[in-house]
């Protein structure tokens, strides 16, 4: 045996499935034997992408926190939506390696991508890596309205009124064809960037049965790739630069650029085939089949069925979805109402499920409530929706807090909203409605605040925790509340966040948004602050409450009123330094300043409110005075706030001391500044060096409370004699 013969069997004992593929495919195409069935799309220019990025939005963050969930809200967000109120019906199928697809079968369809890549020399090692691998894949089908809309056309539909689906889904992205804000869960358009996101190579196919074509049941194959990689963003083969998107299609030119170029494939041969390899059911029902070929290898049954009953519990309660699971490690699971209810009555003690059963179950009691038990407590409008509150009648406090303190503890609040918009300069006034949903869970455990637009969760909307009290807001019709949040929302439905172009749009906007953030723990403030001198309210954890306080400036405005929160800093750091190089040399000069005032003939007076800067702690806060204050003698009041009618002078013994007790605050001050007198809540300090003074407290309750501190200037006034 030669050593050509020798090396050349070598050669081929080496060989990936990828290799060989890409040498049959190479001969079969120069022999005429097969045509390529995906077409990459040229740049118009080199360095220049077809497409822009958009895994930004969706990166797997503290918000949302795995690949599963993102997927999940994505997928059946859309298939709620289409769906139109009638119930949705999905079959979610995962292969996992006990059925994935020889390397072999799985390159017949996604074999032309390696060969492309590895023609302009830039297939990446991980990319081949999977290709040579057998092929996970997810299916999941609908049978909802399909993907409805002209498939040859290559541009969006003039008429606000023409729905096209299909042009949307395929041809374009960052752009949705949902066209009532409010009226969908989703609006964005790049949602579906989490398909790409779950396949290890950035490629999906569908198969769609459309509602228009009834008569013919016609069923139209599509696939689309996404090549986004540094190595892959600039490639050349043949001096012919090609773009980061490819398509599973026919390619047809045409001279009306109307029309597009890959057109879906609808030969029954092929796409009976399709369907047998990726275990497809659907026959001639309308709706869509996606398909996700080399799909992540973190997704499980377990993850799943989690992951669905806590996102999506509410519309199984309801009967508006319904989800078939199929996994190669368990029986074919049918998730519905009987599911939920099975979750609620068997898992309530199991710790990976207490918060979801208690949400469920607050649910669950909601909708089979009758109209009265729900109180209404009236509608909000106006700059300041959140004033109202102030006015609710004693009649109806009396009804909120009885509910509260029953011993189920469950209170039904509902209300309507007035919410200004300007449409092409013109202010109109719009009604809405939401709905808060409260149990008293009479322990002393935190629990978070849920906010939900149209029945999905916005995972950390404003989250604010208190002791014992599960609170919910939401948005639950199709009405201006719901497209004043659906405006707010971002991509990944992580939270809420008012925009400068929307605040054009509502002009109230920043004033509508504590509304909503707030209204739910205000409720609830109010109902306990009539129960106990004690106000059991926390600090709000991401989003501070405005001061309602009818005396002195709001928080935030730095003008010696606030609260603890998360303020300017002043570059405190810096500042610290320097203060402990200076503060010798000014002490003594400072203090005889004020060693010859006769304090016998002045009287303190208090001044104006002083510009100080507040930083949060661990256990209180710090302050300093703004750059331009010079003052010589303070008061500080410090006291809990409280939802109605805050005054410093309703300060409660039983919350805190300034007399060094055991419940008294930790009052520190650097050298200058000296404490004169403690008088309940309020102290009275002299200062030495306005640019260098610096006050620590310590010892607040910041886990459950909101601290409340005003500074103002003492001012000196001669005795009469």
């Amino acid at each position: 045996m030669t050593r050509q013969v020798l090396n050349q069997q070598n050669m081929k004992q080496k060989q990936t499935p990828v290799d060989i593929f890409i040498e049959r495919f190479i001969d079969k195409l120069t022999d005429s034997q097969v045509s390529r069935l995906w077409n990459f799309l040229k740049a118009q220019r080199e360095g220049s992408s077809s497409e822009t990025n958009y895994d930004t939005h969706f990166d797997q963050s503290e918000d949302l926190r795995t690949l599963t969930q993102a997927l999940l809200r994505e997928l059946l967000q859309n298939i709620i939506d289409a769906s139109d109120g009638k119930p949705a019906r999905v079959r979610i199928f995962y292969s996992g390696i006990e059925k994935a697809l020889d390397p072999e079968v799985a390159l017949e369809w996604c074999g032309e991508i390696p060969l492309h890549l590895s023609e302009c020399g830039a297939l990446p090692p991980r990319w081949k890596q999977a290709f040579d691998a057998p092929c996970q894949y997810l299916t999941v089908e609908d049978y909802g309205t399909g993907l409805v809309g002209d498939e040859n056309s290559n541009f969006k539909p003039q008429d606000k009124n023409t729905k096209n689906d299909f042009y949307f889904f395929w041809r374009k992205r960052g752009r949705s064809g949902k066209r009532t804000a409010g009226n969908s869960r989703g609006n964005w358009g790049i949602g579906r960037n989490t398909f790409y996101m779950t396949s290890r190579v950035r490629t999906i196919f569908g198969l769609t049965v459309r509602e228009h074509d009834q008569e013919s049941r016609r069923r139209l194959l599509m696939g689309r790739t996404e090549l986004v990689d540094e190595v892959m963003d600039e490639r050349s083969c043949k001096d012919v630069y090609y773009g980061n998107e490819a398509f599973f299609s026919q390619h047809v030119e045409h001279p009306n650029q109307k029309i597009a170029k890959h057109l879906p494939f609808s030969d029954e041969q092929l796409l009976n085939k399709f369907s047998e390899t990726f275990n497809l059911k659907r026959t001639k029902e309308t709706g869509l089949s996606l398909v996700i070929p080399y799909v992540e290898e973190d997704i499980s049954f377990d993850s799943f069925f989690f992951t669905l009953i806590d996102e999506f519990g509410s519309f199984f309660l309801d009967g508006s979805l319904i989800v078939e699971l199929e996994f190669p490690t368990h029986s074919v699971c049918t998730l519905n109402r009987d599911t939920i209810l099975e979750v609620i009555s068997t898992r309530e003690n199991d710790s990976n499920w207490k918060e979801t059963v208690a949400r469920l179950k607050l649910h669950l009691y909601a909708m089979t409530a009758p109209e009265s038990e729900w109180i209404d407590i009236g509608e909000f409008s106006g700059p300041k929706p959140l004033d109202s509150l102030d006015s609710l009648p004693e009649t109806v406090l009396t009804q909120l807090r009885s509910k509260l303190e029953s011993r189920e503890g469950i209170v039904l609040v509902k209300g309507s909203v007035n919410i200004s918009t300007n449409e092409d300069g013109e202010v109109k006034d719009k009604q809405g409605q939401f709905e808060v949903l409260i149990k008293n869970e009479h322990s002393d455990k935190k629990i978070y605040t849920a906010y939900s637009r149209l029945g999905l969760r916005v995972l950390s909307g404003g989250r604010k925790n208190y002791l014992g009290i599960r609170t919910e807001f939401l948005a639950p019709f199709k009405d201006v509340l719901s497209a004043f949040l659906s405006d707010c929302e971002g991509p990944n439905h992580s939270t809420w966040k008012m925009s400068k172009e929307k605040k054009v749009k509502y002009p109230n906007a920043d004033s509508w948004m504590s509304f909503c953030k707030e209204i739910a723990v205000r409720v609830v403030e109010l109902l306990r602050e009539t129960t106990s001198t004690r106000d059991v309210l926390s600090l709000a954890d991401l989003f501070p409450i405005p001061d309602t306080s009818d005396s002195g400036p709001q928080q935030g405005d730095g003008q010696g009123e606030g609260e603890i929160s998360e303020e300017e800093t002043d570059n405190e750091d810096d500042e610290d330094e320097d203060e402990d190089e200076d503060e010798d040399e000014d002490e003594d000069e400072d203090e005889d300043e004020d060693e010859d005032e006769d304090e016998d003939e002045d009287l303190d007076i208090e001044g104006d409110d002083v510009p100080v800067s507040l930083k949060e702690i661990s256990g209180g806060f710090s302050f300093k005075f703004k750059p331009e204050v010079e003052v010589r003698t303070i008061q500080v009041k410090l006291a809990y706030d409280r939802v109605r009618n805050f005054n410093f002078s309703k300060w409660d013994p039983n919350d805190f001391t300034l007399d060094d007790g055991p419940s008294s605050l930790k009052i520190h001050l650097n050298k200058f500044g000296e404490i004169t007198k403690r008088d309940k809540n309020v102290l009275s300090i002299r200062v030495k060096n306005p640019q260098k003074f610096k006050c620590t407290i310590t010892g607040v309750d910041t886990s459950t409370r909101r601290l409340k501190c005003q500074v103002r200037e003492l001012k000196k006034k001669v005795r009469a004699r």
